[in-house]
C-alpha cells in the first residue's frame, strides 16, 4: 500500500483523496482472493487514523483476525501520551479486558475508517 502511495503522489493529496486512493487499494487487494485474504491495518497520517478491516479466520485456526474500536474520554491528568483532544479512538484486535465489552465496536468486513481527533470521521466533509 505504502509503495502504491509512493508510486502515484509526488505531492501529498488531500485527505479525502488519500482515503479515496487507500480505500480503492484495499478493495484491489481483498478481491483478488475474497475468501483467503485477512487485511486489518491502521495507518497514522499526522492527527489522521485510517484504519482497514477484512478479518477472517486462517483454515483450522480459532482466533478471528479482525479489529474493534471503542471512543472514549481522554483524560489527560493521567495520560501525557495523547495529544490535546477531548477523546480518543483506541483501535484493537480483540476489546481489552479492562473495558466493558459492550464499549467495544467490532469492524464489519470492508469497513475502512478515518478517525480524527479521536471521532469518526465523515469523509464526504472533508471537502
Amino acid at each position: 500500500i505504502l509503495n502504491a502511495l509512493d508510486a502515484k503522489y509526488d505531492t501529498f493529496p488531500s485527505l479525502e483523496e488519500l482515503y479515496q486512493t487507500i480505500h480503492e487499494l484495499c478493495v484491489d487487494i481483498v478481491h483478488s482472493n475474497e475468501d483467503g485474504v485477512i487485511l486489518n491495518f491502521i495507518l497514522g497520517v499526522g492527527d489522521h487514523i485510517f484504519a482497514y478491516s477484512w478479518p477472517g479466520r486462517r483454515p483450522g485456526s480459532s482466533t478471528w483476525n479482525g479489529l474493534y474500536y471503542m471512543l472514549q474520554s481522554n483524560d489527560t491528568s493521567d495520560n501525557n501520551c495523547c495529544s490535546n483532544s477531548a477523546q480518543v479512538a483506541v483501535i484493537a484486535t480483540k476489546p481489552l479486558e479492562t473495558d466493558s465489552p459492550s464499549s467495544w465496536i467490532e469492524f464489519n468486513k470492508g469497513d475502512f475508517i478515518l478517525f480524527s481527533n479521536g471521532t469518526v470521521n465523515n469523509v464526504s466533509k472533508l471537502r
